[in-house]
């Protein structure tokens, strides 16, 4: 799949659930047309359900239910379960992730909007729900370009300036359900990047190291919405004002939900980036949700031996950094082999990727969600188009569509979380 420009009037993303779908625009090809009849869609519901046959997300479930403990308990240290989303477009875009971390944290309590990346300042599509602003210039690295010009962080970018000084502002966003105020961030660097430090002097805080060479940690004394970061009176080394991201959070117990997205990339571009396993340790993620394949469905004749290896490549080593990390693989759902007013016709690799995809879970005892066959499977792309939820390359969702998958996810995953409860409690 051809990577996509940086969009602005019309906001269009490749997602890696296995999708490589963009999003079209403010209103998303205006539901495909105005006044234009949709076609129903039948969802597979009986397909909807994740695929746990070594029940491998008993132990995620656990701790959910501990969440759920705590909550109604006062005076108990703060409990956090962290979800690492890796993926492409779809979930740069954030309107899937969003979907599905604002229902996790209605239902488990928020610990904060978490990850957080500056892709604006790298001059591309940045989630609705954040802001990452700065006056200085900042040159930018992303994982899919073949020879990269700077070293590569967590989120599979990184930016840089040469000012001498320069700040960040924050603004979480207060629109959504979620409060996702915060009064602890991370940030994630080059080890030798200046240090940052809150700006308003009117607001309290304290700058802590971290055991990693590529992280900061500033603690505030209270809550915030919308915060500055500065460089203080330093002198800058050549090279080094290089930034990879932040997280945040606000002290409380519930769910963190970190998603890692990028246009265009494949499971192969995360394997390339030096120690983005140990990186991701920081968060301590209970759970790895990988949402990529698409992208792969796109380069020609598929290699299921050489496929196969490339997913191993970065799930293995983020296994053995996280040993006590979990994994949940979905599939991509079907997409047309172009645009829908030229060809009904579906790109027959997704159905090797899909394959490919289960075949590794299974060898490897991860859990799956299969959506390709939850969405109808084979030569069911152009249903979504008609239905309004796939734009009109083909390939890409509308906001609508980014909703259903989301709500259809996180249903599930709170549906599975519920039978193991009512289990437990038997």
């Amino acid at each position: 799949m051809p990577q996509q420009p940086p969009m602005r009037s019309r906001l269009k993303l490749i997602l890696l659930t296995g999708l490589v779908c963009l999003l079209p625009s403010a209103r998303l090809d205006a539901q495909q047309e105005q006044g234009k009849q949709r076609a129903s869609l039948e969802i597979q519901k009986d397909a909807n359900r994740i695929i746990d046959k070594n029940r491998v997300l008993d132990s995620f479930y656990s701790r959910l239910y501990q969440l759920t403990q705590r909550s109604s308990q006062y005076g108990m240290n703060p409990s956090v379960v962290s979800i690492m989303h890796i993926g492409d477009s779809h979930v740069q875009a954030g309107f899937l992730t969003v979907k599905i971390m604002n229902k996790l944290q209605e239902q488990f309590g928020s610990a904060g909007r978490g990850l957080i990346f500056p892709f604006k300042l790298a001059r591309t599509n940045e989630p609705f729900d954040y802001d990452i602003l700065s006056e200085s210039k900042w040159d930018k690295t992303l994982i899919i370009q073949r020879l990269p010009k700077l070293p590569l962080g967590l989120g599979g970018l990184s930016i840089k300036t040469n000012d001498e000084s320069f700040s960040f502002e924050i603004r979480s966003s207060t629109r959504e359900k979620i409060d996702h105020s915060f009064n602890k961030i991370t940030i994630f660097h080059h080890e030798k990047a200046p240090e940052l430090y809150v700006a308003d002097p009117a607001i309290k805080s304290t700058n802590k190291k971290s055991v990693y060479p590529f992280a900061s940690i500033i603690q505030l004394n209270n809550r915030v919405n919308s915060l500055v970061l500065s460089t203080g009176p330093q002198v800058l080394k050549a090279d080094s004002a290089i930034y990879y991201g932040f997280s945040l959070e606000n002290g409380k117990s519930g769910i963190l939900y970190h998603a890692v997205g990028i246009n265009g990339a494949q499971f192969r571009h995360y394997g390339s980036v030096h120690n983005f396993a140990q990186q991701i340790s920081i968060l301590s993620p209970e759970l790895f949700i990988f949402s990529l394949g698409t992208n792969e469905a796109f380069r020609g004749k598929i290699n299921e031996k050489s496929f196969f290896n490339e997913i191993d490549a970065i799930i293995e080593p983020i296994r053995q950094a996280n040993p006590k990390a979990l994994v949940l693989i979905t599939t991509p759902p079907d997409c047309l082999a172009g645009r829908a007013e030229s060809t009904k016709e579906n790109n027959p690799n997704i159905a090797i990727v899909r394959n490919v995809l289960i075949r590794y879970a299974e060898a490897k005892g991860c859990a799956y969600w299969d959506l390709y066959s939850v969405l109808g499977g084979n030569n069911s792309a152009y249903k979504l188009y008609e239905a309004g939820y796939l734009s009109k390359d083909g390939v890409h969702f509308t906001v609508e569509g980014y909703n259903m998958l989301g709500n259809l996810f996180s249903d599930v995953l709170i549906r599975n979380y519920t039978e193991y409860v009512q289990s437990r409690l038997r």
